[in-house]
C-alpha cells in the first residue's frame, strides 16, 4: 500500500508541480515562437546556444521606401527572464554591465517613457545621449529613441531589447541597433561601436 501511494505522491509531483516551475510567465514570448530566432541562420542559432554571442546586419524597412541597416545581436543569460529583464530595466547600473557605457541615468521618469541619459567611450571619442526609453512589461520589450529636446552627439540612436524564455535558468536576450553618430566618423569604427556595445 506505501509503495502505490509513494508513486502515486510521485506522479502528483511531476504531473502538476514540476510544470508550474517550469512554465513562462503568462504572456512571455518564448524560444519556440517564430520570430525569436529571426534573422539568425542555423549556424548562429546553434553558436547561441553554445554560449556564443552573435550578431548580424540586417535591412529593415524604413521611412520612404529606404532601408535602415541594423544591427541585431543576442545571447543567452543564465538567468530567469524576469531577473534578465529586471537588469535591462535598470537604466542607472547599465555601464555595469557594458564596458564602454561610461555613465547612465534616469533623468526623469513619466507613464509613458523614462529619459536617460548615457555617455559612451569608444577609443578616443566621448559620445553623450539622451533616449526617451518605453517598456511593456509583459511582453519582456524595451524600446528607445533619441530625444529631440537633448543636444545628442548621435543623428540616430534607434534600438530595442527582446527576451524570450527558454527555461528557468536562461533566457534569450535580443539587441537591436540602428546608430548614426552626426561627427564624421569613419564607418568602420561606427560599427565597431556597435558591436562592442
Amino acid at each position: 500500500m506505501m509503495k502505490k501511494y509513494t508513486t502515486f505522491l510521485a506522479l502528483v509531483f511531476t504531473l502538476f508541480i514540476v510544470p508550474v516551475f517550469a512554465a513562462p510567465p503568462p504572456g512571455a514570448p518564448t524560444v519556440s515562437d517564430e520570430e525569436a530566432w529571426v534573422p539568425f541562420f542555423p549556424k548562429e542559432v546553434r553558436q547561441l546556444k553554445d554560449g556564443k554571442i552573435v550578431a548580424r546586419r540586417t535591412a529593415q524597412p524604413g521611412e520612404h521606401n529606404s532601408a535602415t541597416n541594423i544591427i541585431i545581436s543576442a545571447f543567452i543569460a543564465d538567468v530567469y527572464i524576469d531577473e534578465a529583464y529586471r537588469i535591462l530595466r535598470e537604466a542607472d547600473k547599465q555601464h555595469e554591465y557594458t564596458k564602454m557605457l561610461m555613465e547612465s541615468k534616469v533623468v526623469s521618469e513619466n507613464d509613458e517613457y523614462d529619459v536617460i541619459y548615457s555617455r559612451i567611450k569608444f577609443m578616443i571619442w566621448n559620445f553623450e545621449h539622451q533616449t526617451l526609453r518605453r517598456h511593456d512589461d509583459s511582453k519582456y520589450r524595451i524600446w528607445w529613441s533619441l530625444n529631440p529636446d537633448f543636444d545628442n552627439d548621435f543623428a540616430r540612436f534607434n534600438g530595442y531589447y527582446q527576451l524570450y524564455y527558454m527555461d528557468d535558468d536562461h533566457t534569450l536576450v535580443k539587441y537591436g541597433v540602428d546608430l548614426i553618430i552626426k561627427e564624421f566618423i569613419p564607418a568602420g569604427v561606427q560599427q565597431s561601436i556597435i558591436r562592442n556595445d
